[in-house]
Formats: C-alpha cells, sequence, structure tokens
C-alpha cells in the first residue's frame, strides 16, 4: 500500500505513513478491547455474576482465571489490562 493511482505516492513523507500506521494500530486495539469486553460479558453471566461482584470475588478464583485464560488465547490485550478488567491485582500475580 505504498502507492495510489498511478503509482502516485500515498503519504507525504515518512511522518505522514507513521502516523497513519499509528492510526491502524490504534483502531485495531479498539477492536481488540470490544471484543475483549464481549468475552468478558459472556463469561460473567455464565455463573451469573454481576460486574461489581468482580472486585468481591477472590484475586485467584477459579472463573476469574478462566476468564483470564480465554482472554489471553482469543486476544492481544495484555497481561495488565487483563489483571485491571478482572480485578486480579497485578500482572505478575496474574502470570503466576
Amino acid at each position: 500500500m505504498s502507492r495510489g493511482d498511478h503509482r502516485k505516492s500515498i503519504f507525504k513523507d515518512h511522518r505522514d505513513r507513521a502516523h497513519f500506521v499509528e492510526t491502524l494500530a490504534e483502531a485495531k486495539r479498539e477492536t481488540e478491547e470490544q471484543k475483549a469486553e464481549r468475552i468478558v460479558g459472556e463469561e460473567l453471566r455464565k455463573p451469573g455474576w454481576a460486574e461489581g461482584k468482580l472486585k468481591e470475588r477472590r484475586e485467584t478464583n477459579p472463573e476469574k482465571v478462566k476468564v483470564a485464560q480465554r482472554l489471553r488465547q482469543e486476544t492481544v490485550m495484555t497481561l495488565d489490562w487483563i489483571a485491571k478488567r478482572m480485578e486480579m491485582g497485578c500482572r505478575h500475580a496474574l502470570g503466576n
């Protein structure tokens, strides 16, 4: 995707191209975050948990661990994001 119609340049310069690539990456992250939120919602409904109950459950709760494993398998969300979203402490605890 480096050439437009009649092989004309698409980008003004390297900074313009970098901005475009950054914007694409941002859009991808948003899509992945939406996917991750959908997974969290699905998994919370299975045991009948309300969103607010996550904090009340232990960080090592087996149901939370299952959700975290699914998020790691099906999304590109970081351990930091998953640990924070699932109220599981820091990413190091989640990694263990």
